[in-house]
């Protein structure tokens, strides 16, 4: 049985929902109404035990934060105006006390927002954009998993796949039509549309690497979610793809000898996964108001901007893409190029976590994996395979993680360094009409006018029940209430910048596999200028006001606000950052001492381990990387199958 919150804990909670959304006019369902503490609490339940302790620790830290600045009372003994003023004060500050009030107040909205009767006050009614549409019939993809493996067992193939998201699941489906026995091992478990009705939250807690509050850890703590299913993060992303400039594929190949991602290349992979994945621009009868409001500001300003290209069939713009799609629309992994691959005679064995590679010299002989039971416990069996060749396509966290926990040869200095993630940031915008941003696909429309300058501005309005655009919304108590009640007149950008900040991927003792990860000044002022535009486009829309998300400017009522919100001397604790794209930490390139893998994706120093995931990238795409590395990871299959001799392709 889980561990639940303490008693104080369980107060400390209580007491910060209250002071977020406290009863006032403006909401008739508010924090006290919902029972923020008891739903967390049911919540925990299902996070991982790490995460579950990061929470608990978040939330007992805030409780005795006033005794550390000479209080003599502890957060939730305050009165409720006291712990406004106490909340408002770390907001606007830095360092933990600000981290820990950031947090938690982004996690209690989550949990907020979630509530069915909070989200109708609001006019969410968990309904389509687009009705009338027909749902079709399901196929269920094939998996092997516990109980099915209820004892240790020893399994035989040509070549073996750890993970199955965009990389794992492309190499997967080329090895597999080319006639090679491919087994593909997941952490994660297998799903279906059934499972994505409930409330987002919890789909986040179930099927993201730990919980889904991957994050850095350096001056500013950056979420980095990420899937932990079959599927990959496909399952649980916007499925935006776009192609990489041909720019910057083109240095790849040059500077870093990455020849199978230059552009004569890659083009030809990415019209065939178009097509396959049915890869299309965002229609206007999906889109949803968010969108159409972006689309009118870009072009009131005359920037450069496109419907965003998503892989989709028979999509009705519920909204949940990033979620896991209710409808199957979203063409993710586990519904294309996994079944595929089974078709052709691969197998998936979920729910099992690779431990250790097994090395002999520079072979890779196989992998052992501990068998995992639907609640993510091992259950003391294991699955060794052997192999003729292994693809390591965990990610970017992952990948380097075990790479050198197994100590391959002569991976050296350059494994889990060099990580990049995309960081950035979301700037919402009020206006005079009714916009209902969560109606509509999640992410629709692209503002690519500074991509040569490393920004790129998206619309994206989240679910409701995932409340990040009015974590971006300032204040607290009465003053947040009435925002949160003119939620439905808001809509939202996203940014992304092309960082060259660095990071470190390694295992840390208590904590696992860690991204460690400092913003630098360039980057700092890269996203700042991204917010100015996004909040100049928003005011072309007409926002009578715009929410940035800076502590010094929480508010910007003027372009003359916003030219004062660019010249200012910003730092990187200052921004309210998130980022999904974590890249680089096994590179490529033709040199041992400066990547890990050379230009096919082979492991320096190894005869048959390779890489296929985004760990591989040796820089930023600039854009949403999976279109990109699904078209790499097909290149490199191919040449796989060219070039390996004696792989035993079945006849």
């Amino acid at each position: 049985m889980p561990e639940r919150l303490s008693a104080s804990q369980h107060r400390t909670i209580a007491a910060l929902a209250e002071a977020i959304a406290p009863p006032c006019e403006h909401l008739s369902i508010d924090a006290n109404r919902v029972g923020v503490a008891d739903e967390l609490d049911k919540l925990l339940a299902r996070f991982d035990p790490s995460s579950r302790r990061t929470v608990k620790l978040l939330t007992s830290a805030l409780q005795l934060a006033p005794l550390a600045r000479g209080r003599l009372r502890t957060f939730a003994s305050l009165p409720l105006d006291e712990r406004e003023r106490y909340l408002e004060k770390r907001l606007a500050g830095s360092g933990p006390d600000h981290t820990v009030a950031v947090s938690m107040r982004a996690l209690c909205l989550m949990v907020l927002a979630g509530d069915s009767r909070f989200r109708a006050q609001l006019g969410d009614g968990n309904e389509p954009f687009k009705k009338g549409l027909a749902i079709p019939p399901e196929t269920p993809l094939p998996t092997i998993q516990h109980p099915e493996l209820d004892r240790s067992r020893q399994i035989d193939c040509d070549v073996v796949i750890i993970g199955s998201g965009a990389g794992g699941a492309c190499v997967a489906q080329e090895l597999a039509a080319g006639g090679l026995d491919v087994v593909v091992v997941e952490e994660g478990g297998p799903v279906s549309r059934e499972d994505f009705s409930g409330k987002a939250l919890d789909r986040v807690a179930k099927y993201c690497r730990a919980s889904g509050l991957s994050t850095t850890i350096g001056r500013s703590v950056i979420p980095v979610p990420m899937g932990c299913v079959v599927g990959g993060t496909t399952v649980m992303n916007s499925g935006t793809c776009l192609r990489a400039p041909e720019s910057v594929l083109a240095a790849w190949a040059e500077e870093h000898g990455a020849e199978l991602a230059a552009p004569a290349l890659m083009e030809p992979r990415y019209d065939a996964l178009a097509k396959q994945l049915e890869i299309q621009p965002v229609r206007d009868d999906i889109m949803g108001r968010n969108g159409q409001v972006v689309k009118r500001g870009a072009q009131e300003l005359g920037l450069s901007s496109h419907p965003i290209p998503r892989p989709t069939n028979g999509c009705a713009g519920t909204g949940q893409c990033a979620f896991g799609c209710p409808r199957d629309a979203k063409r993710a992994m586990h519904l294309t190029s996994l079944p595929a691959a089974v078709a052709h005679g691969a197998r998936i064995y979920a729910r099992c976590r690779v431990e250790e590679l097994q090395m002999r010299g520079r072979r890779a002989e196989g992998l052992r994996a501990a068998i995992l039971d639907s609640s993510g416990h091992a259950t003391g069996h294991h699955l060794s395979v052997s192999a003729r060749a292994i693809f390591c396509c965990a990610g970017a966290l992952m990948t380097p993680v075990l790479l050198a926990s197994s100590r391959v040869a002569k991976a050296g200095g350059p494994l889990g360094r060099h990580l990049r993630i995309h960081p950035g940031n979301g700037i919402t915008g009020r206006f005079d009409e009714v916009i209902n941003g969560w109606q509509g696909v999640m992410q629709s429309y692209a503002i690519d006018e500074k991509l040569d300058e490393g920004i790129l501005l998206e619309a994206t309005f989240p679910p409701l029940g995932m409340a990040y655009s009015a974590a971006a919304l300032p204040g607290v108590g009465e003053r947040h209430a009435r925002l949160l009640a003119e939620y439905p007149r808001m809509a939202s950008l996203g940014s992304i910048i092309s960082d060259t900040s660095t990071g470190r991927v390694r295992r840390l003792p208590g904590l696992g596999a860690s991204m460690l990860y400092a913003m630098n000044a360039e980057d700092v002022g890269r996203t700042v200028r991204a917010t100015a535009l996004a909040a100049r486009v928003l005011f072309a829309a007409g926002a009578k006001e715009v929410y940035p998300g800076l502590p010094a400017m929480p508010v910007v009522r003027s372009l003359a606000e916003v030219d004062a919100l660019e010249y200012h001397r910003w730092r990187a604790t200052d921004l309210k950052l998130s980022a999904y794209h974590p890249l680089g930490t096994a590179r490529m390139g033709r040199e041992p001492g400066d990547s890990v893998c050379g230009p096919t994706g082979r492991v320096h120093g190894t005869e048959n381990l390779y890489v296929a995931d985004t760990s591989l990238f040796p820089g930023s795409t600039h854009v949403n990387p999976q279109y990109t590395l699904m078209a790499l990871c097909l290149n490199i299959a191919q040449r796989f199958l060219d070039e390996w001799p004696g792989s035993g392709r079945r006849q």
